[in-house]
């Protein structure tokens, strides 16, 4: 933007050094601006307690330095010891000592156990305690003999054919008879009808002539 009016010939002036508040630095050190800051009042700290003070440890300087080297200095053990980071890579596949190798599980491990215990057990074992097996013993009549099987059995007759007996005359009976039950016939559900009106008929009263 162009300005409104001509300044040919005024001497320039910056702005910032006339706002700027002009100080003299000698005048400001001989009025003592310089010196440390004294208070006024001096306060006077109390001696006069009922018990002398007691330290609590005395300090010991320690000196460091080499005794045949000044400039060197003594540096002391260390105190604890820890073990290094682990070193390697983040992401996927990552090990800190290698790929660990498949190892099947033994899942007949509990059978293989209790198999090797029972047969510790049986090994204590001096004479065989029970017999689970049904053995033969002696009777005084073997089973033929109870049965009767002892002598040869003759062989049956064969039976006769029995004559057919008389029929008589009997009610038909159909082949299928009807289901029993509630809503059961022979033909389809019976069609709906409505009970039939019961007649009204008007009681006329005898008159005896009395």
């Amino acid at each position: 933007m162009k300005a409104s009016y001509n300044a040919i010939g005024d001497p320039f002036k910056e702005a910032a050094l006339t706002m700027v508040r002009k100080e003299n630095r000698e005048t400001q050190i001989v009025a003592g601006n310089e010196k440390a800051f004294k208070p006024v009042r001096h306060v006077r700290q109390p001696t006069n307690a009922a018990y002398e003070h007691m330290k609590d440890f005395e300090h010991v300087q320690k000196n460091y330095r080499d005794e045949e080297n000044n400039r060197e200095v003594m540096i002391a053990p260390r105190n604890f010891l820890v073990n290094p980071p682990k070193q390697g890579r983040v992401g996927k596949n990552t090990f800190f000592s290698g790929a660990i190798s498949y190892m099947e599980s033994d899942f007949d491990r509990p059978k293989k156990i209790a198999k090797r215990e029972r047969l510790a057990g049986e090994a204590l074992m001096q004479d065989k305690p029970f017999s689970q097996k049904v053995k033969q013993t002696h009777l005084f009549n073997s089973l033929k003999d109870v049965i009767g099987e002892d002598v040869p059995i003759p062989a049956r007759e064969p039976s006769k054919p029995r004559p057919i007996a008389m029929e008589h005359d009997k009610p038909f009976k159909p082949s299928h008879p009807p289901r029993v039950g509630i809503n059961k016939t022979l033909a389809p559900f019976p069609h709906y009808m409505e009970d039939p009106k019961k007649p009204l008929t008007r009681k006329i009263e005898e008159d005896d002539g009395q």
